[in-house]
């Protein structure tokens, strides 16, 4: 996987091929971030994983969202939150992914690349429940998927 807007083919290739010893690549993958404007298509169809949403490969996101995705259609098929409020819900944990992924780009990685060059000078702009996750140590409460115990481990090896 490799962002074909900042780094070409061939480049992404060669630079694999050589930093992990290989003679050759068979395959290449591209993909598109994107978030549904509904999680709820008709009356009777939900979408799950990364149907809904995909922000990025490395986090892998999809099983935690399937799950939250399936509580949320749980919570609505039985009416114990409205679909509207469901979405609201999901789309607000998208934007905490979003908001994750960004503050690990901010750390960079050891390979000196182009792609974390990029990565580290996107906007990071941590909404105030990020803050407070971060600042305030709650034991009881959760990031979009992520814990405390998350928060610590990032802040400890970065």
């Amino acid at each position: 996987l490799f962002n074909n807007t900042i780094t070409n083919n061939q480049d992404a290739i060669d630079d694999f091929t050589s930093r992990f010893n290989l003679e050759y690549v068979t395959d290449t993958l591209e993909f598109s971030n994107y978030v549904a404007k509904n999680f709820r298509i008709g009356e009777r169809t939900i979408l799950q994983g990364n149907m809904y949403g995909f922000i990025e490969p490395m986090e892998a996101t999809a099983v935690g969202m399937y799950h939250r995705l399936c509580k949320c259609a749980w919570d609505g098929i039985f009416d114990k939150v409205p679909f509207e409020k469901c979405n609201q819900n999901i789309k607000s944990e998208m934007i905490e992914t979003q908001n994750i992924v960004l503050w690990h780009y901010q750390y960079g990685s050891k390979f000196d690349t182009a792609f974390w060059e990029y990565a580290k000078s996107l906007p990071f702009n941590p909404d105030d429940r990020f803050t407070h996750m971060y600042n305030d140590y709650p034991n009881d409460d959760v990031y979009g998927q992520w814990s405390q115990y998350s928060f610590d481990i990032v802040k400890k090896y970065c």
